[in-house]
């Protein structure tokens, strides 16, 4: 080379290095200006200045094309010159789209931030990585065809790779579709409570492989995604209402009438609860035990948390023990009665029958004719209230038409 081309070729490199300087900082404003709006919250400078690099980097070198001849350098530099160029802008294209790749992501980053779900959060960086790899394939196409490389026994190559690649990867395939799939449909979402082939715990991360679940003993379970995507899934976290069911055993000294109260009472708690449903629940005298008559209690909490539910469990069963205290009811629990053969001087612990088979009857009789005019009587009481019911409803629809 001679002296005035080596002058050329620094005064070159110094004014691109300038222009690449000034024009960076140029599409850097441009960008941040007119695009901050759909970049993630809190982007910087940085962030769009990443994007302006290697756009400036594109148009630097489209100018060294135009000037590089100028310089009359030898033929065979000249040819390695015009083989970095023909390699270097595929190069750039491919930095840009990537840079591009984030914008949008950014874009949609900012939107998942607002919903309330938690797995879109997870599905950004999947869908980012999946995007970039997909440029980087195309262009790295690009820049073999730029070297001369023969595409297409290479891409027959790659097909039969891919195939022998495939077999040997299966469960890795499939565990793709399963996390795209769990991405799709939303069975579950980060911090929810879940059941999962027996395993039982919160969701602490969903990833392209697997999804990690922390149990309530803070072991961390790890289930690959295809398991999951052919599983049955029980979202406990998903549930608007949480049921709690319980029996209340009362001791058989406890009198039908103290019995009535007490359910009533229980009832009345139920629709005074903060966090229970009034619209579905079941109190009954259900069951009479071996040792006790349990009252049914099935009822539900309108809780976010386990944590809340525990509260509400915790404050409904005080509640009924204070009811039961101000009523004198005693609670029941397992007990044995031991009978002993009675001495001649007292009295038998034994119950005594002493009326006859007539007598009996006629007390039956005298019961299921009280009981039949009290089930009449709740008939009766049931059928006045459907009538004011619909005469209600009558009166309404009424006012409506006449409105």
């Amino acid at each position: 080379l001679q002296v005035w081309q080596f002058i050329g070729v620094a005064l070159l490199m110094f004014l691109a290095f300038l222009f690449h300087r000034l024009l960076t900082w140029l599409i850097g404003f441009v960008l941040e200006r007119f695009l901050k709006r759909f970049a993630k919250q809190g982007a910087t400078h940085e962030f769009f200045y990443k994007i302006a690099r290697p756009i400036s980097l594109l148009i630097l070198f489209y100018v060294l094309m135009v000037l590089t001849p100028n310089l009359q350098l030898p033929i065979g530099m000249g040819k390695w010159i015009a083989l970095a160029f023909r390699v270097m802008i595929p190069v750039f294209y491919m930095l840009i789209a990537m840079q591009v790749v984030n914008l949008v992501m950014a874009f949609f980053e900012r939107k998942a931030a607002k919903t309330e779900s938690t797995l879109d959060d997870q599905l950004i960086p999947l869908l980012r990585n999946l995007a970039k790899g997909i440029v980087f394939i195309f262009f790295f196409i690009i820049i073999l065809h730029a070297l001369k490389v023969n595409i297409t026994a290479l891409v027959g190559g790659v097909a039969f790779g891919s195939l022998a690649f495939a077999l040997a990867a299966q469960d890795t395939v499939k565990n793709l579709f399963g996390s795209l799939l769990i991405f799709v449909d939303r069975p579950f979402q980060i911090g929810d409570w879940v059941i999962i082939e027996g395993h039982e715990g919160v969701v602490e991360e969903v990833n392209v492989r697997s999804t990690r679940i922390r149990t309530f003993a803070n072991s961390l379970i790890t289930i690959p995604n295809g398991n999951i995507a052919s599983t049955a899934i029980n979202n406990m976290g998903a549930r608007a209402y949480r049921r709690f069911v319980t029996r209340v055993g009362v001791t058989y000294d406890t009198p039908p009438q103290l019995i009535e109260t007490f359910v009533e009472g229980i009832r009345e708690i139920v629709r005074t609860h903060p966090t229970t449903r009034k619209d579905a629940f079941e109190v009954y005298f259900n069951e009479m035990g071996d040792f006790n008559l349990q009252i049914l209690v099935y009822i539900f909490f309108k809780v976010p948390s386990w944590s809340d539910e525990l509260e509400g469990r915790q404050e409904f069963l005080l509640a009924i023990m204070r009811l039961a205290e101000s009523l004198g009811i005693g609670f029941a629990f397992p007990t044995q009665t031991l009978h002993v053969d009675s001495a001649p001087e007292k009295k038998s612990n034994m119950p005594e029958y002493p009326f006859s088979d007539t007598e009996y009857k006629d007390k039956l009789a005298t019961f299921m004719a009280g009981y039949q005019q009290r089930v009449a009587n709740q008939v009766d009481n049931q059928e006045r209230r459907d009538i004011r019911g619909s005469d209600i409803s009558s009166d309404a629809g009424g006012r409506d038409g006449g409105a």
